[in-house]
């Protein structure tokens, strides 16, 4: 399906989405072994190749997982971004007011 949008991932699924970022198939191989394999272990359930095969069978649900997490770790960081600049903007303003306050107390000093 290489007539997806090339939009880094329209219309595709998981780490497939890497291939528009010019990611190799073993690589994104690679990848989706890593990712998989710690999920299973987190799991409590034994990484082999028994379960590995398991898994590469229904490509479909392997795909969704990859995509549930991308799309969680896309929204943590969206979340964090947010409050990162939500503090960002707090400290300035209490920033602005001290300054403010100093100056006038400094003009004050000066009447």
């Amino acid at each position: 399906d290489d007539d997806d949008d090339d939009d880094g991932g329209g219309g595709v699924l998981g780490f497939d989405r890497l291939r528009y970022f010019g990611f190799m198939p073993d690589e994104i191989a690679m990848f989706r072994l890593q990712f998989h394999g710690s999920r299973l272990r987190q799991l409590g359930q034994p990484v082999n190749a028994a379960t590995m095969a398991a898994l590469l069978r229904d490509a479909d649900d392997m795909r969704r997982v990859e995509e549930d997490w991308i799309t969680s770790e896309r929204a943590a960081d969206v979340d964090a971004e947010r409050t990162a600049a939500a503090q960002h903007e707090a400290e300035r303003e209490a920033l602005d007011g001290t300054l403010r306050d100093f100056f006038f107390g400094l003009l004050a000093g000066f009447v």
